[in-house]
């Protein structure tokens, strides 16, 4: 066999079993990837419409979502793509220094977004031939794996491939890219764009749902997972797979994990809401639990919402619970000094729970980050949650965890908040002094930030 035909030959052979019902699904049921199936578009869909669609770019409330991308585009039309370089993935699995095969790789990372949302806007072809460049640098790419998540370099070395946060999040993002631009991507290049997913992200974790092994962050009965990959992991390639894969039934599948292997993120959480990873992990899990909520929703019109659950308002309430006026937060669990609130994740919560109203003519979505998030419209829950307690705005209690969150009656400049933590931080923590500067340590089981 040919070795440009292999990634199209394994993909047919994933479906075949699929379709002839020779696979099974660990965790998950038949009967209710049947159901999903049943709820699913016959075409896949991403979010917004494709560049074809010209009403819809022309559309103001569009244009105010794309944050002026011609303008940040452009300067790409004279520039080289950052090229990849081996020598500087590899210093992790040398030195165990992160900072440099990182910067290499968001250095690249930064062109697809624009580019692709200001041909959709603009829709003259300008931008194409640098899409198609930055498309086919994926292609050649070794691996869509941050290097201190390539364990082995297997990855690296194309041995195997697995999905870590960075490869879950640009599957997402490239799926998103070739619904967007439609037919203005050439047909070959699109192909194996295809093939890439199918090798990179769906085979392994279709593998994974067989038989549990290699992607821990799954979670499961016997191991559930407290900690943001499962969120991050089950939006990106979820995502991707409910934007590209162009059988139903498959589609069905991955649908149906993002909404059962979600509970185990969810039991990340303490039933008060309280997130244990701090508030910086909030914006960040919590924020793509956000984006998976989305996927599942706009794929089945609103049969599937993961915030049907009241703890999920107590999460989601968390935000501006734990937050100080002016949107500073107390640097518990992993989270540093001067980090703030995500105001716009928090007004999302506040409408799509009906304790907000939505603002017309105002960008709506969560404002979480990727080309797959961007065109992103928030789906109102169907449980509500009623306002806080008017004492939450001098104080909130998480009783299940021990934090208080102080605020004064008078927010003006100058007034005292402070927010006491009791007891450890729990799976995630930095109890340091490069994380926790200017907090006082009462003791060994306390911490207070003063502001």
């Amino acid at each position: 066999m040919m070795k440009s035909m292999v990634p199209q030959f394994l993909g047919f052979l994933a479906c075949a079993a699929f379709s002839h019902g020779e696979t099974n699904h660990a965790e998950l049921s038949e009967e209710r990837i049947a159901v999903i199936a049943d709820m699913l578009p016959e075409a896949p869909e991403g979010f917004g419409k494709p560049i074809t669609d010209r009403d819809f770019w022309r559309n103001p409330e569009t244009l105010a979502r794309t944050n002026n991308a011609v303008h940040r585009a452009t300067p790409f039309l004279n520039k080289d793509f950052p090229p990849w370089n081996d020598d500087l993935y590899l210093d992790f699995s040398k030195t165990g220094r992160r900072p440099p095969g990182e910067a290499m790789i968001r250095a690249r990372e930064v062109w697809l977004e624009p580019l692709v949302t200001a041909e959709c806007v603009e829709n003259q072809g300008r931008f194409l031939p640098a899409i198609h460049r930055t498309l086919e640098a994926y292609l050649t790419q070794p691996t869509w794996t941050l290097p201190a998540h390539d364990y082995g370099l297997e990855n690296f070395h194309r041995r195997k491939y697995t999905v870590d946060l960075r490869a879950a999040e640009t599957a997402a993002d490239l799926a998103q890219a070739l619904w967007l631009l439609d037919n203005r991507i050439d047909p070959a290049l699109r192909a194996r764009m295809i093939d890439a997913l199918e090798q990179r992200i769906f085979m392994p974790f279709r593998s994974s749902l067989e038989n549990h092994k290699g992607h821990w962050w799954l979670g499961g009965k016997s191991d559930p997972v407290k900690n943001n990959w499962n969120a991050v992991c089950l939006a990106g390639v979820v995502g991707a797979a409910r934007t590209i894969l162009p059988d139903r039934d498959d589609r069905a599948v991955f649908i149906a994990a993002g909404e059962h292997y979600s509970q185990y993120f969810i039991n990340g959480f303490t039933d008060d809401g309280y997130c244990d990873e701090g508030p910086g992990y909030w914006v960040y899990g919590f924020g793509d639990f956000v984006g998976l909520r989305e996927v599942l929703a706009h794929a089945t019109t609103g049969r599937i919402d993961l915030f049907d659950r009241p703890k999920t308002i107590r999460m989601a309430l968390y935000g501006k619970r734990i937050a100080f006026p002016g949107g500073d937060v107390p640097p518990f669990a992993d989270c540093r000094t001067g980090t703030r609130a995500n105001a716009r994740l928090i007004a999302y919560c506040d409408r799509v729970f009906g304790m907000a109203p939505k603002v017309k003519g105002a960008a709506s979505g969560p404002g979480l980050r990727g080309l797959a998030r961007m065109l992103t419209i928030e789906t109102p829950a169907r449980l509500k949650a009623s306002s806080p307690p008017a004492d939450e705005s001098l104080r909130s209690y998480f009783d299940k965890v021990g934090v208080l969150v102080c605020r004064p009656g008078d927010p003006s400049p100058g007034r005292l908040s402070a927010a006491i933590k009791a007891g450890g931080n729990g799976s995630h923590s930095h109890n340091d002094y490069r994380y926790n500067q200017g907090c006082f340590h009462l003791n060994d089981e306390a911490l207070l930030q003063v502001y």
